[in-house]
């Protein structure tokens, strides 16, 4: 049986769904010292920094930032 209400968005479904890009590669604590991405200039005292192919970034919209960069 499927759902009762047909139109009703599944979880599934592509669109309701955030994609994540690329891949924690580094995690950086630098105890009191705040660090600074050099791609959006956020400043942070610890994380996990993304990368896709050669192209990093200090968050997954850093990064998706980057790569739409690079694809213009």
């Amino acid at each position: 049986m499927g759902p009762k209400n047909r139109n009703a968005k599944m979880a599934t479904d592509v669109k309701s769904k955030n994609t994540i890009v690329g891949k924690h590669v580094r995690y950086i604590g630098m105890g009191d010292r705040w660090y600074i991405c050099p791609n959006c200039d956020n400043q942070f005292l610890r994380g996990f920094f993304w990368e896709e192919g050669e192209v990093n970034g200090c968050s997954q919209g850093c990064l998706k930032n980057q790569l739409k960069e690079v694809v213009q």
